[in-house]
Formats: C-alpha cells, sequence, structure tokens
C-alpha cells in the first residue's frame, strides 16, 4: 500500500489517493514503465478527476511526470483489499516518462 500526490504549481505535494494498492511490481520510474495500481472507489475522488492528465506525481518519496491513462471499476485483486471485497473499487494506469524528465519541465 502507498500515498500518491501531485506536485502542483511548485507547491508541497498534495495527497491524491491516501492509499493504493500496486498491482504492477516491481515499481519502475523508467520511461513507459507503467504503475498498476487499485484504490477503493470512496477514495478516489480526486484522482478522478485527474484521469488523461500529464501531472509531476510523488510515489514512495519519488517525484516523477506521469499520465493517469486510466482508471475504470474493477473487482479486485490485491491481497491488501481481500476485506473489503464488498466495497466499489477501481483499478489506475499511471504511465511515467522517467526521472530524467523532471529536469525538462
Amino acid at each position: 500500500m502507498g500515498c500518491l500526490s501531485v506536485i502542483e504549481n511548485n507547491r508541497p505535494p498534495i495527497k491524491i489517493a491516501p492509499s493504493i494498492f500496486v498491482i504492477s511490481k516491481p515499481v519502475s520510474f523508467e520511461n513507459g514503465s507503467m504503475l498498476i495500481f487499485e484504490v477503493l472507489e470512496t477514495g478516489a475522488e480526486s484522482l478522478k478527476s485527474r484521469v488523461g492528465m500529464t501531472l509531476h506525481y510523488v510515489f514512495e518519496r519519488q517525484a516523477v511526470w506521469g499520465r493517469l491513462e486510466s482508471l475504470e471499476a474493477c473487482d479486485s485483486s490485491h491481497p491488501g483489499l481481500a476485506l473489503m471485497r464488498d466495497r466499489a473499487t477501481l483499478r489506475g494506469v499511471i504511465t511515467f516518462f522517467g526521472l530524467e524528465a523532471a529536469a525538462i519541465h
């Protein structure tokens, strides 16, 4: 489980998903790599408005540019959500542009 934040307007990071459950492991921030995760729908309001946007994300203490490609309803498969299978879950996909992209922006 991890926390997903964004940096906007050179301000401190803002949490947009306090609890995401990573499906794709290991997490890589290489150009073109993807972070696939699950999140409870009740904690995804801020994520929903950012689908399709390129943003400066912070995950695992690493800031990296990426795009939230999708956020769709799913049947949860993450063990961390096993006791909450009765709650609506979304699966998200972020494509990263690599750590060197931060120097460009």
